[in-house]
């Protein structure tokens, strides 16, 4: 809301667990430098930021009523922030889409969650692009197809969660990454 622009130094925003609801604006912070949004448990079913801060580094959308294809008219503007994000939290929605589309997440991300959601697709990643991924979890999707081997060579990947989905095939034999929690 526009009462937010009265506070230039809020930092974090956490709005989690109530009963907040129609569109999620981040354009109502383009004057703002917060750096971390949770607005976890609430009915959101849009997400519009016309401007996303660039200071946003930790974005937390956890368990809404979001019901978009990603990318979609409701999260299409978090492009924005991809390159400064580090942390992306969209689990417990009903997104559906394909992972594919997920290509444009940006380098900085070190912590990215959709569980439980209706993505769809087969599972690729490009080691070159996400460098400093540390923590993934897609459980509880719709994902199918072969293991993704490519995951197993995320140079910084610690833990990686793709239980509860239709992957299939056999596990690779050889990996270049650093991953020490694995659940299928």
């Amino acid at each position: 809301s526009a009462a937010l622009e009265t506070l230039p130094r809020l930092r974090y925003l956490n709005i989690d667990s109530n009963k907040l609801k129609g569109t999620f604006f981040l354009s109502d912070m383009a004057n703002i430098s917060v750096a971390e949004i949770s607005a976890n448990y609430n009915l959101f079913d849009s997400f519009s930021p016309t401007f996303c801060p660039s200071a946003v580094r930790s974005l937390s959308l956890r368990g809404n009523q979001f019901q978009d294809t990603w990318p979609s008219s409701t999260l299409t503007g978090l492009r924005g922030c991809y390159d400064a994000m580090q942390s992306l939290d969209i689990s417990l929605n009903s997104l559906v889409g394909s992972i594919a589309d997920f290509k444009d997440l940006g380098v900085s991300l070190v912590s990215f969650t959709a569980s439980s959601n209706q993505l769809t697709g087969t599972l690729t990643f490009d080691a070159a692009r996400f460098t400093k991924l540390v923590f993934l979890t897609l459980a509880g999707n719709k994902f199918s197809g072969p293991f993704p081997a490519s995951l197993l060579h995320l140079p910084s990947l610690e833990i990686a969660d793709l239980s509860d989905n239709a992957l299939s095939g056999f596990l690779p034999s050889e990996s270049t990454g650093q991953i020490e929690y694995l659940f299928l």
